[in-house]
């Protein structure tokens, strides 16, 4: 029962709080208390401001004796003088100039007080207003570093010219290649540094002539577009087939494929099919049969 009792006492401590904090409550509690110190003021300037220069300039006239005596009411009755009922006009007239002098008291007073207001708020608006501070300026994009240039490929050397050959394997000068030079040439030739035609011709210098091995020769240029040749030896005569195959294993394209004699043989391949279709880049695949000879290499087709 006390829990009970105290839950309901909470709860109208609350509401009441709540009753109190209101805006218009407290508005109103302002309101009271400035209007009752306000009517002291108007009070204090009707009576000691403004009513005396009226009464000095009336002559100090009061409309209290102004009354109506209602003894005819009296008629055919014996009446006290003094207890004669009246009607007090006199009075009703001071109370209405009383107000009609508060009203125009507190006309004027509250006019002046909105004047004064006005004034303060045309000097505010008369203030200029700070200057917004610029923004600040965006910050320049970071300019793209420039794509570094593609190194070009390096030029293939050029194979060495045929008249200079033998002068690169002479070490003495004498013009005749000896043993040690033709030594050094054909572990060269080994090497695929040297042609069958330049090992000839250092032959030729050295007083015997090479007889000619088979041989298939790396495709020049490598890599190629649109066209490459591809040079091979036969040491005799026999049945020659070269044929072009992609990465796949499958044949796009038969460049030899007759009886040849003893030589050295240049074809030149532009990249096409049998069918004449221009094939897409990537690797191929070159593969010579002469007679039981076999040999393969490869090769790349750009675009």
């Amino acid at each position: 029962m006390f829990q009970g009792l105290r839950n309901q006492a909470q709860t109208v401590t609350a509401e009441f709080k709540t009753f109190v904090m209101r805006g218009n409550v407290v508005d109103l509690a302002v309101g009271i208390i400035i209007g009752s110190a306000f009517k002291g003021i108007t009070t204090s300037l009707v009576k000691d401001v403004v009513t005396p220069p009226i009464g000095q300039l009336t002559g100090g006239l009061d409309f209290s004796q102004w009354v109506i005596p209602l003894d005819f009411l009296n008629f055919g009755r014996e009446v006290a003088a003094e207890a004669v009922a009246t009607i007090n006009i006199g009075n009703f007239v001071n109370v209405v100039i009383d107000f009609i002098i508060t009203a125009a008291a507190i006309f004027f007073l509250v006019k002046f007080v909105n004047h004064m207001q006005d004034v303060v708020e045309d000097i505010v608006e008369d203030e200029p207003e700070p200057a917004p501070e610029p923004e600040p300026e965006p910050e320049p994009e970071p300019e793209p570093e420039p794509e570094p240039e593609p190194e070009p490929e390096p030029e293939p050397e050029p194979e060495p010219e045929t008249s200079d050959i033998v002068s690169q394997y002479d070490a003495d000068g004498d013009g005749v290649i000896n043993q040690e030079e033709w030594e050094t040439a054909m572990a060269d030739y080994v090497a695929w540094k040297l042609t069958s035609d330049q090992i000839r011709e250092i032959a030729a210098a050295r007083g015997k002539r090479v007889a000619p091995t088979f041989s298939l020769e790396s495709n020049y240029p490598n890599p190629f577009n649109p066209a490459t040749t591809i040079k091979y030896t036969l040491p005799q005569a026999a049945e020659v087939k070269l044929t072009v195959y992609n990465v796949v294993g499958h044949p796009v394209r038969t460049l030899v494929a007759e009886q040849q004699s003893a030589g050295n043989y240049a074809v030149e391949w532009d990249a096409t099919s049998d069918r004449g279709h221009s094939l897409s880049a990537g690797m191929y695949f070159y593969r010579l049969e002469a007679g039981g000879d076999l040999e393969v290499k490869k090769m790349l087709l750009l675009k």
